[in-house]
């Protein structure tokens, strides 16, 4: 046969012709949010008009479009969004279709498209949640995926956008119907972020027996800058003890701050000598965390019935101007002071010009410490006493005391008795004596009968 040759010829109208695409957009969305469709306009007539867009058939959710009208140059094309609200309490597996019409100023030209909306068997909670994180830190959120579908479901965790480097706890996992499983997502601070830089990391669960149905959390992280601070805190600020005596305090120090710090501690304003404070600095101490100190004040001997108070500061190393203080206020109580001095021998007879020596114990009776003054006196001269002053006795403790009694030459048959004081400095009313009786015997004269 001979060959034949078919033409068409393909024209537009002269006037604005519509084109929407594509056809149908299906998205998802969860009950109380918005689903958002995309289509793009095209007007494929020959000349400029104006197109009015709008929802042919009344869809059983509300539904918005923007722009409602345009104008487009012959060729020319334009996006249009359509929005779908989905009502709060819509059940599981609900779906909504809206018509949209695009309309040029001549009818016959319109172009239709379907919004396909339905309700996602699956949702990830929050739907966004901001972190701060020091550089080189993370920051750590928790998403809880729910499976919304009436059937076991299998389900996928995807990193979707981020910039800073974030891992996913779990990323595979199956949930029973109604089922709900929390996943932690961690996301890494660079090292070289400089205050407030951020990233956005998008997260998207789907389900996989049909990954239309997905749900999205934003997780947004910015590069924070380190804050120091630091508290002090104690349950009793008020201490009293004997002198001689050490009164002793227990403090927390919690560093405030949001990075690791480390601090130093100092008394100040006592005075009183002897505050020591355990330990004297406190290093590498994480963000919230807390640690034990210890203060001993020492009570002087002699500042029974009088107050002192010393100021303890901790001051972070970091930051000389992240301070905080606390006042400790110690009070000497008056302590009842006493004495005692005893002997094992408080007798004793020897030759003409010999020497008795008596040894005796002191004993500080009272609560607390306390200094003692000793003296002895007799009809006989030399009489010695040795230390002739006992200090800083700790209530209970004791001192030996030496008394030496020399007797007089050419002397028989006599005796002398020495009392031996022992006095309080504290209160020189408190006061012991004990005596002490030394006899010189006689001397016997044997003849002597020569043969």
């Amino acid at each position: 046969g001979v060959p034949t040759a078919v033409f068409l010829t393909v024209s537009s109208p002269d006037t604005g012709y519509a084109l929407l695409n594509p056809a149908r957009s299906e998205t998802t969305a969860n009950p109380g949010e918005n689903a958002i469709h995309t289509f793009t306009l095209t007007n494929a007539g020959l000349a400029s008009d104006t197109f009015t867009l709008s929802v042919s058939n009344t869809p059983t959710w509300t539904a918005s479009i923007d722009p409602a009208a345009v104008i487009l140059g012959a060729g020319e094309e334009t996006e249009i969004t359509v929005s779908v609200a989905v009502p709060a309490g819509a059940p599981g597996g609900s779906t909504d279709t809206a018509e949209i019409t695009a309309t040029p100023s001549d009818p016959t030209y319109a172009s239709t498209a379907e919004a396909f909306t339905f309700l996602s068997q699956v949702t990830m909670a929050p739907d966004t949640a901001a972190g701060s994180a020091l550089p080189g830190g993370t920051a750590v959120y928790a998403l809880t995926v729910t499976n919304n579908a009436a059937t076991s479901q299998s389900f996928d965790l995807i990193i979707e956008s981020k910039e800073w480097t974030t891992t996913l706890e779990d990323s595979s996992f199956g949930l029973q119907p109604g089922g709900s499983k929390t996943i932690a997502v961690t996301v890494t601070v660079p090292t070289d972020a400089v205050l407030g830089d951020w990233d956005a990391a998008v997260i998207r669960v789907e389900m996989r027996s049909d990954r239309r149905h997905i749900d999205r959390s934003t997780l947004t992280t910015t590069a924070a800058e380190a804050t120091r601070g630091v508290e002090l805190t104690t349950a009793d600020d008020t201490e009293s003890a004997l002198p001689g005596q050490s009164a002793a305090y227990t403090l927390t120090l919690t560093n405030t701050g949001n990075a690791v710090d480390s601090f130093d501690l100092t008394a100040a304003g006592n005075t009183w000598p002897g505050v020591t404070i355990t330990p004297a600095a406190v290093t590498e101490l994480a963000a919230g965390a807390t640690a034990t100190i210890t203060v001993n004040v020492s009570v002087p001997a002699d500042a029974g019935g009088t107050s002192d108070v010393v100021t303890i500061t901790a001051t972070s190393t970091a930051d000389s101007t992240a301070v905080d203080s606390l006042d400790l206020t110690t009070t000497a109580l008056l302590p009842d002071y006493g004495v005692a001095l005893t002997a094992d021998v408080t007798a004793q007879t020897i030759l003409p010009g010999g020497t008795a020596v008596y040894t005796v114990t002191l004993t500080n009776t009272g609560g607390g410490t306390d200094s003692f003054d000793l003296s002895a006196a007799g009809l006989w001269p030399g009489i010695t006493v040795e230390p002739v002053t006992v200090s800083s006795l700790a209530a209970g403790q004791t001192a030996t005391i030496t008394v030496t009694v020399p007797a007089p030459a050419g002397y028989s048959g006599v005796s002398d008795t020495v009392t031996l004081w022992a006095v309080s400095q504290a209160d020189d009313t408190v006061e012991a004596s004990l005596e002490l009786t030394t006899s010189i015997g006689w001397l016997v004269h044997l003849p002597l009968i020569l043969k």
